[in-house]
């Protein structure tokens, strides 16, 4: 049986092999660029599209409420919107972030056609969601009776 300073001699042995083979960069193990450069990825750019996919969504939410005379005026929508658009930056930057920190890991092209139709998605749902607030609002423009959707929205795409 090995004395105790002879068995920790031999420990400190083997932790240096498992550090210099760590240190010599093999192929089992990874680079930490491309991580960090994925963290990056689902940190900083997934928030700032997140907010941009938001924004689009309900300028274009607006847009619907001013031609189809919804709400009381600009002003008071105002309020309206701001609380639609924190639920859909919220949602836009949890579907960026997972499909860039996820799917990003194996193809980049994936992960941002994933995530563009992800966007589309989330702004669908924005606009088919809040389009007629309360889901029973009187219509009050002839141009978007039934069901308070304006002219210039596209038919093919329900809401």
């Amino acid at each position: 049986m090995p004395s105790l300073p002879q068995s920790f001699v031999t420990l400190v042995q083997e932790l240096q092999q498992i550090q210099e083979h760590r240190m010599s960069g093999s192929p089992a193990e990874p680079a930490t660029a491309p991580q960090s450069r994925t963290r990056f990825g689902g940190c900083v750019i997934a928030p700032l599209v997140g907010g941009l996919v938001a924004l689009v969504g309900t300028f274009l939410l607006g847009r619907i409420w001013q031609a189809c005379d919804i709400g009381v005026n600009a002003a008071a929508n105002g309020f309206g919107l701001l609380l639609a658009f924190v639920p859909a930056w919220a949602l836009a930057t949890a579907w960026w972030g997972m499909s860039l920190l996820v799917v990003g890991r194996r193809s980049k092209a994936a992960a941002l056609v994933l995530a563009v139709l992800g966007s589309l998605a989330v702004v669908w749902g924005l606009v088919a969601w809040q389009h007629e607030p309360g889901g029973s609002y009187p219509v009050s423009q002839a141009s978007c009776a039934p069901d308070n959707v304006p002219r210039w929205w596209p038919g093919w795409l329900p809401v």
